[in-house]
């Protein structure tokens, strides 16, 4: 994909679910982060019926990219899905399982980033 999309417009049900979880769990500040979510790139692996959606993460500055790195922070495990995290408290993925009706609207992602 070339562009970046709103997750909070091409998947507005997940999205609000998502919120509503992390606000649930007390995570407020990744609660925040979904509304800013841009999709930029999803996987999907039919072995496991799992999707795996990404976005980029804000660039980073000299000392984070030169001492510090990016790396893996967390996986948050929520009913609707699963968040991973970087070492700076970032959403960089969400796992869903068995979602066949989300599949069919990130194809049309990629028919329309073309």
């Amino acid at each position: 994909m070339n562009r970046l999309f709103p997750l909070n417009e091409v998947l507005p049900e997940l999205s609000s679910q998502i919120e509503r979880e992390l606000r649930a769990e007390g995570r407020a500040e990744l609660a925040d982060q979904i509304r800013d979510f841009q999709i930029a790139r999803w996987t999907h692996d039919p072995a496991c019926q799992g999707i795996y959606v990404t976005t980029e993460g804000r660039p980073l500055n000299v000392v984070e990219q030169n001492v510090i790195g990016i790396r893996h922070g967390e996986t948050v495990v929520l009913d609707s899905c699963n968040l991973d995290t970087d070492n700076f408290a970032r959403i960089s993925g969400i796992e869903l399982f068995h979602r066949p009706d989300l599949l069919a609207k990130l194809e049309a992602l990629s028919d329309r980033a073309c």
